[in-house]
């Protein structure tokens, strides 16, 4: 299991804990399929989202059912919401809505960012490195966030792909190759990390506003950080660009 699928485990672990503590409950076995419900119609998820979050749900008491931890399992009944099987209507980007994200980011003003790990400030020309890097190699934000020098060779970005357990090499140009040379090292190797998690993760809430009413950069709510700055702050660039 890698650490982003440990990540959204103990989030739902936590939510989880914080329902049975408002219910009073003690004891796993307390949940029924009626408590189970109720604690689902408390998230705030998306309806893919949401579905993902039920299969962990449904993985954790099926874990304490096969151990005889509860005599039987609640989860076992509780079904995916209508619809979120139905794959995500998504389109790339076109050449004009790139390029007012990148003019966004001219005009983004540096921002200081700070966790209990480390500090330093996020600038516009590293938000555009880091949409290039996702652009170019079709990297998820949470690798992309932690793109090191070992995974450069030449022109060459190697990708490990966890799905397949294979490792791939992809082609980036020569302007992003350059990019990334100029951009200051975080803790000897990485380009965007500042702490223990994706230092420019949060970038893209402050990106994003900027760059159009339909502009979608990022995962779920649960997927980001404060202690992994540029993704929020991608956000906002984008939101700057629909101006």
């Amino acid at each position: 299991m890698d650490e982003s699928t440990r990540r959204k485990y103990r989030t739902m672990l936590k939510q989880l804990r914080a329902y049975a503590d408002g219910m009073g409950f003690r004891y796993l076995n307390q949940f029924t399929v009626d408590e189970l419900t109720r604690f689902r119609a408390s998230w705030k998820d998306g309806l893919r989202s949401g579905a993902k979050k039920l299969e962990r749900v449904r993985a954790v008491f099926r874990f304490a059912h096969e151990r005889e931890w509860i005599p039987k399992n609640p989860a076992a009944k509780l079904k995916p919401p209508v619809g979120s099987s139905k794959p995500a209507n998504k389109h790339p980007f076109t050449d004009e809505e790139i390029k007012k994200l990148f003019e966004a980011c001219a005009n983004y003003q540096t921002r200081r960012w700070s966790n209990s790990f480390a500090e330093g400030e996020v600038t516009g020309e590293q938000i555009q490195t880091f949409m290039m890097l996702l652009m170019y190699t079709g990297l998820r934000i949470s690798d992309a966030a932690t793109f090191n020098t070992d995974k450069l060779q030449g022109n060459n970005a190697f990708l490990f792909m966890h799905k397949t357990d294979e490792p791939v090499f992809t082609w980036i140009p020569d302007e992003l190759i350059h990019r990334l040379k100029n951009t200051p090292l975080q803790r000897g190797k990485y380009y965007f990390i500042g702490s223990a998690d994706g230092a420019e993760r949060n970038g893209g809430r402050h990106v994003a506003p900027e760059a159009g009413s339909d502009f979608r950069i990022g995962g779920s709510v649960e997927d980001q950080s404060d202690s992994t700055p540029l993704p929020a702050h991608l956000r906002s660039v984008a939101a700057s660009a629909r101006r």
